[in-house]
């Protein structure tokens, strides 16, 4: 997992991962920065996840475990990652159980981009994997999200594209 920031914009403050989601020591623990605006000293917690795909118990516990976490904490949340949480992207919604228990009593909510369409570009997801949330005073900070590159040419023909269509977020901090 990577943060990658504009640092005339953002000041770190520290970095650390969350050992305790990473379960049994076999999946990536996520990756949290606290960041400093520079604009206004405003600070915030930027996570990033990548939960289990093969193990749905354990992608139910991390997500219990996030849900957890943030409740204890001061500062406004933005998380983003691949939490393979299977969102439909037709018909009936419907989604992986672990985006229930992430977003239990209001902790998260997810930052739904208007149009939706599948983030993974293997035919066998045809579902959002993919998600931007918010905890905190950061879900009153008129968050906005998009999946881009909807064409189906994006997907990669390479092993040097991504298989997951990126997400593009912006917030307006108050």
């Amino acid at each position: 997992l990577l943060i990658v920031y504009n640092g005339d914009r953002l000041e770190l403050v520290r970095h650390f991962e969350l050992a305790e989601v990473n379960i049994e020591g076999k999946v990536r623990a996520p990756l949290v920065a606290q960041f400093r605006l520079k604009s206004n000293q405003r600070e915030f917690l930027f996570m990033v996840n990548h939960l289990y795909r093969s193990n749905a118990k354990a992608r139910h516990e991390q997500a219990q475990k996030l849900n957890e976490w943030a409740k204890t904490q001061n500062l406004p949340i933005i998380t983003v990652g691949d939490y393979n949480f299977d969102w439909n992207v037709s018909g009936k919604p419907k989604h992986d159980k672990g985006y229930d228990y992430l977003t239990a009593n209001g902790v998260f909510t997810w930052i739904q981009p208007q149009n939706l369409l599948p983030t993974h570009c293997n035919t066998k997801y045809k579902s959002v994997l993919d998600f931007v949330f918010v905890a905190g005073a950061a879900q009153n900070w008129s968050p906005n999200s998009e999946i881009l590159f909807p064409e189906a040419s994006y997907c990669p023909d390479t092993a040097q594209k991504s298989d997951h269509r990126p997400i593009a977020a912006t917030f307006t901090v108050n």
